[in-house]
């Protein structure tokens, strides 16, 4: 059985559950590196794409087939969680 162009997520940092929009915010911030340099966060394009496909996974539908409200409140959600990721982790 062959797969291709499939993402697997496994977190191991939480041991709990937790909100998505955190642990996509949270991905968003990492991609800024230990130094963050703001400049490698992730474009608005990118952002959606992630989300989209995350949300495609998560309800087994085709990404195209994700609703717009779904995208966008997922988005506003990371958005805000990126900002206390910081906090999280600073603790």
């Amino acid at each position: 059985h062959e797969e291709r162009n499939v993402a697997r997520f496994v977190d191991f940092e939480n041991a709990g559950a937790s909100w998505p929009g955190f642990d996509i915010g949270n991905h968003f911030v990492e991609w800024c590196g230990l130094s963050l340099d703001w400049k490698h966060f992730p474009t608005l394009t990118q952002q959606a794409d992630f989300i989209r496909e995350y949300l495609s996974a998560v309800h087994s539908i085709p990404a195209e087939e994700v609703p717009a409200s779904s995208l966008l409140a997922t988005h506003a959600q990371a958005l805000r969680f990126s900002l206390v990721s910081h906090l999280f982790w600073y603790a």
